[in-house]
Formats: C-alpha cells, sequence, structure tokens
C-alpha cells in the first residue's frame, strides 16, 4: 500500500479529479442533459489527457510543474467558459476554425456576447481554484526523483484509457447521428455535435489538430459578387393572327 502510494502521488489524482470535474461542470453549463453511454467515452479521455499532461510535467521543476498543472486547468476552464457563453449568445457552439474565419465579423458583435457571460458560468472554475489551493500547500514539499516503474505505470494508463476510448466508437452506436463518431474524432467540423460525443478536452485536441493540418477551412471564400442583368422587355404583338376555324367547328357541332 505504501508503495502504491508513492507511485501514483496524491497530486496525480488531485490533477485528474479537477479536470474530470471542469468536463462534467462544461457538460452541464452547456445544457448537455443526457448522462448516457457517451459518459463512458468523455471520462476515458479525460483521463487519458490529464495522465498525459501529469506524466509530461513530471520532468520539470516542482514549481514549474505545478505552474504547467494550474495552466492546463485555467486554459481547459477558459475554453469552457467561452463555449458556454459563445451557446448563450448564439445557440450554437464554435470551432476554432469556424472562430478565425469569421473573426472580423465577431468583433462587430464582441459587445453583445459580453452581456449573455453569467455568474453562474464561472462555476467552470471551481475545480481550477481547488486544485490551485492544494498546489500551494504541496510547493514547499521536495519532489521526489521520477522513478521508472510509475513512469512506465503512468504512460500505460494513459495508452489504455485512451485506445479504451477509440473503441467505444463502436461500442455506444448511435444511428440518428448524422455522422459517425468516429469521423468527428478526425474532424470535429460539427462543434456541438462533437462537444457531446468526445468532451471539451479531446474536441480542444481534435480542433487544434485540423486547425494546423486544415489551414484551407480558414480562409473564408471571397463574396461572389452578383452584377444585375438588364430586365429583358417582351414587346406583345398585337398583329399576329390566329386561326381559330377549328374552335368554330366544333362550337357548332356542340350547339347542333
Amino acid at each position: 500500500m505504501k508503495h502504491f502510494k508513492q507511485s501514483l502521488h496524491i497530486l496525480a489524482w488531485m490533477y485528474v479529479l479537477c479536470f474530470i470535474s471542469i468536463e462534467l461542470l462544461f457538460r452541464s453549463l452547456n445544457q448537455f442533459y443526457g448522462w448516457d453511454d457517451v459518459m463512458v467515452r468523455i471520462l476515458l479521455f479525460s483521463v487519458s489527457t490529464a495522465l498525459f499532461i501529469y506524466t509530461l510535467s513530471l520532468f520539470l521543476p516542482k514549481k514549474l510543474q505545478l505552474i504547467v498543472l494550474n495552466l492546463s486547468l485555467f486554459v481547459l476552464a477558459g475554453l469552457g467558459l467561452s463555449q458556454i457563453s459563445f451557446k448563450a449568445y448564439m445557440n450554437a457552439n464554435y470551432s476554432l476554425g469556424l472562430f478565425f474565419s469569421m473573426f472580423t465579423r465577431i468583433q462587430d458583435y464582441a459587445g453583445d456576447f459580453f452581456h449573455y457571460i453569467q455568474f453562474e458560468q464561472f462555476l467552470i472554475f471551481i475545480p481550477f481554484l481547488v486544485f490551485m489551493g492544494f498546489s500551494i500547500k504541496t510547493q514547499a514539499k521536495t519532489k521526489q526523483p521520477v522513478k521508472l516503474i510509475p513512469l512506465i505505470s503512468l504512460c500505460l494508463s494513459v495508452l489504455l484509457a485512451h485506445t479504451l476510448a477509440i473503441l467505444s466508437f463502436t461500442w455506444f452506436e448511435d444511428d440518428t447521428l448524422p455522422i459517425q463518431v468516429s469521423e468527428l474524432y478526425q474532424n470535429p467540423y460539427i462543434p456541438e455535435l462533437s462537444l457531446y460525443q468526445l468532451g471539451l478536452s479531446q474536441f480542444i485536441q481534435q480542433d487544434l489538430k485540423s486547425l494546423v493540418f486544415n489551414p484551407t477551412v480558414l480562409i473564408p471564400e471571397p463574396p461572389i459578387e452578383v452584377i444585375p442583368s438588364e430586365p429583358v422587355v417582351v414587346v406583345p404583338n398585337f398583329e399576329r393572327m390566329i386561326n381559330d376555324q377549328a374552335w368554330e367547328v366544333i362550337m357548332k357541332s356542340e350547339t347542333n
């Protein structure tokens, strides 16, 4: 038991729990009320991402490690707040590609957007504040050297959680979806559906990947200038002669 506590430090558990808490708060505040099988996938993605970030932070000095961990939670909560507020304003979530392609038009509505940021939306920062308070208490403690076996255990945990999350694409199939979840994972071009199916942290990763490797989506198409053509005026021909002898013959036969 003592070896187990040394292998998986309490800081890692606290970080993972706060990371998951931000995901759950985002799901509630973003009005995703369905707590269905999708939550298993989101929890797996959250665990794999949180453990991956924590594993990388192990190679940093103690103070820098705590800064990185706190900053990652703050960024996650901040992006979650922006998604929640944007949905309250536009009744839809956004992707980075859409944001940059419409940046000039979004600037015109920035003032109105800030009016839709409500106090309860800031609840998403509670896990970050909890972890920050915990990290301040542990800041004075000496950082333990990175050991090989715990490091391998963390790496295997990251790989296992992420693999299970990928495999879950076929576990919870929904025939009503307009697109497969695996396609959303490759290209989350439907933000709201991607956030619902993948979770906040995984959507951010896939959205950034699409932003970097598919830069063409950021280039808006030039507006098409429609040049109205001159109306064609049809002049009626009143001199046209109509042969209506056939109609006259039919009318005479009916009267007889």
